[in-house]
């Protein structure tokens, strides 16, 4: 019996903190006019900012992470 309630419970917070975490993803409706609007990509050592001009093009910088020795 305690199983089954954990399993209900359990299954009852997945469910609400998917529904929260949908209510936060970032959605762009319509292209970015220059570099402010850009959207972050990547995670770790490499990172993207890419965005669109006015005139169609797709711009990207890359960033790479590394230490010196």
């Amino acid at each position: 019996m305690k199983r089954i309630i954990l399993i209900l419970f359990l299954l009852c917070s997945f469910r609400c903190y998917s529904e929260e975490l949908d209510r936060l993803n970032v959605v762009w409706e319509t292209p970015s006019e220059n570099s402010f609007g850009s959207m972050p990509l990547g995670n770790g050592d490499i990172g993207m900012n890419v965005w669109t001009e006015p005139n169609g093009d797709i711009l990207f910088y890359i960033g790479i992470f590394s230490k010196c020795p």
